[in-house]
């Protein structure tokens, strides 16, 4: 249950992303900062949903509720892992191309169907396991959300909010994401469930000389951002424009 958007501008990509959960899960533990990667950790899973690293990569993870529960190798529904260790093992790639590499490795039967956006300061890739079969789309458009409850409905109210923003900025990407339209409810992009809330919200600044970070450890409407800063590598905008050729 989360929504994710993103904006182009001549500096480099901007992304923002609702986490929803249940309200009595525990609370993300604060930003952690390991091998030029930052990502809240998940107490429960010890995984991420969203993160960005010094190689001029970002992460963001939805649940694709759509998917089946993929069976393994022995034709029985596999024990699963949680989808938040996907993030933390592909921080350490360097490109688009490594985190196409990492997938061809990965026994994507340990987890449950997912959807992963991977952005670069000029493109982004999604990668989506249904539970059956990986599909990879780098033609993919803001904004992505994802729900257990009344998909189509929650769906259709968001894409039909973000419709209505009278431009794509920083400032309305921002509004769109604290917003409880129609109501404060299951369909609003800022969630309010009697089981369930958006807890936090983060937004990432993907940038050719640096990424910044901001992570709100609580609900959207309620924004208070603090900032972590990562030194990009100088070569990652050559990288970039290298890698989604070949992706």
């Amino acid at each position: 249950m989360c929504t994710l958007s993103w904006l182009y501008t001549p500096a480099g990509c901007e992304i923002f992303f609702n986490r929803d959960e249940q309200r009595a899960r525990a609370d993300a533990l604060p930003l952690t900062v390991k091998n030029g990667a930052a990502y809240p950790v998940d107490p429960q899973g010890g995984g991420t949903w969203i993160g960005a690293n010094a190689s001029g990569l970002a992460f963001a993870l939805l649940n694709f509720y759509q998917g089946c529960l993929p069976n393994g190798k022995d034709g029985k529904v596999s024990k699963l892992i949680s989808r938040g260790a996907i993030i933390t093992r592909l921080v350490k790639c360097e490109s688009l191309c490594d985190v196409k590499m990492t997938f061809e490795v990965f026994d994507l039967t340990q987890f449950a169907p997912f959807s992963l956006c991977v952005f670069t300061p000029i493109s982004q890739v999604l990668w989506q396991w249904t539970g059956s079969k990986l599909h990879i789309d780098p033609t993919i458009v803001s904004p992505m959300t994802s729900s257990s409850v009344h998909f189509d409905e929650v769906h259709a109210s968001r894409l039909h909010e973000y419709a209505r923003l009278p431009a794509i900025t920083r400032q309305s990407l921002f509004e769109y994401h604290t917003r409880h339209q129609p109501e404060k409810s299951y369909k609003s992009v800022c969630m309010h469930r009697r089981d369930a809330k958006s807890v936090s919200f983060t937004h990432i600044n993907l940038q050719p000389n640096q990424a910044v970070m901001r992570y709100h450890n609580h609900s959207p409407c309620t924004l208070n951002s603090y900032d972590t800063f990562l030194a990009l590598k100088p070569e990652v905008l050559e990288r970039c424009l290298v890698d989604h050729e070949q992706v």
